[in-house]
């Protein structure tokens, strides 16, 4: 039932945008439709006349695919280490996914100015040194601590300042 809901009000968006809300690009600068500027994979390759961009593309590939690990790997942990029934799993990631909308949502927009005042062309870095510590600090105080080794204790410290600085700014 949950999927047929969730399908349902994806045909309204639809149905929304294509009925009620208006094209914002003028007729005479639209182009015809393209099934090769249609593909995603040509898309990328269209990406590669900027290398930088094309690099940004592919850190954020890999930090969204080291992101989308933690709640898989959570599923399993969970039922192995505190034999959580599905109904907790759920709970738990729901939780998570309310705290990330929340900090997200209103707190990043907060806080950022403030840092940003308080150390002037430093805000990025102490957002890799907050997040890298408060990494820290959770795993260390993780059971079983599979990885805890120093170089992923050093990736902590060196990645958030990179989603930090996406986000934030």
């Amino acid at each position: 039932m949950p999927f047929f809901a969730a399908a349902g009000l994806a045909f309204l968006n639809m149905g929304y945008g294509y009925l009620i809300l208006p094209e914002s690009l003028p007729e005479k600068d639209r182009r015809s439709f393209s099934l090769k500027r249609a593909n995603p994979v040509g898309a990328v390759f269209q990406m590669r006349q900027y290398p930088v961009v094309f690099g940004l593309i592919g850190v954020m590939l890999l930090l969204q695919i080291a992101h989308d690990a933690n709640p898989s790997v959570w599923t399993y942990y969970t039922i192995e280490k505190f034999n959580w029934s599905t109904k907790e799993i759920g709970y738990s990631l729901g939780f998570v996914g309310i705290m990330i909308a929340l900090v997200q949502g209103g707190l990043i927009r907060l806080v950022i100015p403030r840092v940003a005042d308080l150390l002037p062309g430093r805000a990025i870095s102490y957002c890799r040194i907050a997040g890298g510590y408060g990494s820290n600090w959770i795993q260390s105080r993780a059971p079983g601590k599979l990885s805890g080794s120093r170089p992923y204790r050093l990736g902590r410290v060196i990645v958030p300042g990179g989603a930090c600085s996406y986000r934030a700014f």
